[in-house]
């Protein structure tokens, strides 16, 4: 019996000791880390990298980036550690702890950053590109830093990790527009800035005459299939230079800037206006003809179904507070009960306070019997004012819809129908889709670009003569 006590404690001794053992062998503790450049600063904890490894072994049991410096980890007492810090990508330093009962603060130093500043050149190395952007990478493509040069073909100047290893540097990409350049690589000294010319291989300005053929199929376009302008813009939209297909089929353009181009086909005959496409092409002189192919009007439609839908669209300009109130309401509401969609033209600087017409708007709103389409701040004309005037009515009614109705329209009627490049232009930078405009010359749809298309309006039940005379249109002529 004594005999069976001794073997009963024996044996919890045993498994306390174990456990024990255990408890201790996957103990954590909390380690602080912080991490200084060799001159004592602390270093930004952005973009910094925290690589752990247990004891001897080669593969690394944490990789993390640090939210904070000082940074604090957990992991188990009783081993030793070896932990790497890198910054941009860069191996920068190395600290080793071995882990007691005691609480542990680790220092790592790392090298200074290094500056550096980019010149981007033309293939002579004389003349600097202005608006060339520079990617600065990691060595394992990490994009770390990217700009725009100025006239001097200068980026600002990138303060990164310094490339402390032989086999380290930093990748940089120069693109022209979205045109790639060339690539390079480059290392970063600590403490030290400097500067890196780089020289790309396309020429200022293209000096061979550059051509564009037009083709409808296999047949080439000339100046007896009708008159044709094409006009090529820059990646900024502004024209750069426009030439008339000519008896040969050739549209010719000398002296351009290298860089990246829209090409825009404008034939005599307004029929074919869709059947156009936008092509981009970069000139940069390693190839100088270009050839435009037209698109069959099945592809066209095809391509944009809105075009060829044979669709009638009824729209309500000038409705405004209290202004032939129960007209209006009387038209949306027949509209309503006819089951017609309807679009509605709201004049910002007039709309809002008629509670029986906003109350209207609303039903058929949820309803989803109308379309509140924005008619500008008043009845001027916009191509009575500038670009930033145009934007300003305009942004000022879409709020104002939105804040009395909820909705916030991207089609725009323009008043008195009349309209300019800088409604487009503003219209399309704030997120319009559509924009409906009366005329009598063409009663095609027209495609701007593949998110912007211009409606005709082809007849109309009256015409404003001035502020508060109408001229009702005969019957006949609607």
């Amino acid at each position: 019996m004594k005999s069976n006590k001794v073997i009963t404690l024996f044996l919890i001794i045993t498994a306390f000791v174990l456990i024990t053992s255990l408890d201790d062998a996957y103990a954590e503790k909390t380690i602080e880390i912080e991490i200084k450049y060799t001159n004592g600063d602390r270093v930004d904890f952005n973009d910094i990298q925290l690589v752990l490894y247990q004891n001897y072994d080669t593969s690394p049991i944490l990789e993390k980036n640090i939210e904070s410096n000082p940074a604090t980890i957990s992991i188990p007492e009783n081993n030793r550690y070896k932990i790497e810090i890198y910054a941009n990508g860069m191996y920068a330093g190395v600290g080793y702890v071995q882990l007691d009962n005691n609480p542990e603060k680790l220092n790592i130093n790392i090298p200074l950053s290094g500056g550096i500043q980019f010149e981007i050149y033309y293939k002579n190395s004389q003349v600097p590109i202005k608006g060339a952007t520079v990617i600065l990478k990691s060595q394992d493509n990490l994009e770390l830093r990217k700009g725009i040069t100025n006239d001097l073909g200068e980026t600002i100047r990138y303060w990164v990790q310094s490339t402390s290893l032989q086999n380290e540097h930093y990748i940089v990409d120069v693109y022209l527009d979205d045109l790639f350049l060339t690539s390079s690589t480059v290392k970063v000294h600590q403490g030290v800035a400097t500067n890196k010319k780089i020289t790309t291989n396309i020429p200022e300005i293209i000096e061979e005459l550059i051509s564009i053929n037009l083709y409808d199929g296999s047949n080439q376009i000339t100046s007896k299939n009708g008159e044709y302008k094409v006009t090529l813009e820059d990646a900024n939209g502004n024209e750069a230079d426009t030439a008339n297909v000519n008896f040969r089929g050739d549209a010719h353009f000398s002296s351009l800037k290298s860089g990246t181009y829209t090409v825009k086909i404008i034939p005599d005959n307004v029929d074919e206006n869709n059947l156009w496409p936008q092509n981009t092409i970069h000139i940069i002189g390693d190839v100088n003809k270009f050839n435009i192919f037209k698109n069959s009007q099945d592809f066209v439609n095809q391509e944009n179904p809105f075009l060829s839908c044979n669709c009638i669209s009824f729209r309500l300009d000038d409705v405004q507070d209290y202004w032939l109130a129960d007209t209006q309401i009387q038209l949306i509401d027949l509209f309503a009960e006819k089951n017609i969609p309807l679009s509605v033209g709201v004049v910002g600087s007039l709309f809002g306070s008629d509670e029986k017409l906003i109350s209207v708007l609303t039903k058929n709103i949820d309803s989803e019997n109308i379309e509140i389409v924005n008619h500008s701040w008043n009845n001027e004309p916009l191509t009575n004012f500038g670009e930033i005037t145009q934007e300003e009515y305009i942004t000022k009614t879409n709020k104002k819809i939105f804040g009395v109705l909820g909705v916030t329209p991207t089609a725009f009627i323009p008043p008195q129908n009349l309209y300019d490049e800088n409604t487009i232009k503003t219209l399309k930078k704030n997120g319009f889709t559509h924009l409906i405009s009366h005329v009598k010359e063409n009663s095609d749809t027209s495609i701007v670009d593949d998110s912007f298309y211009i409606v005709p309006a082809t007849t109309e039940t009256g015409i404003l003569l001035d502020s508060i005379q109408w001229k009702i249109q005969e019957k006949d002529d609607t």
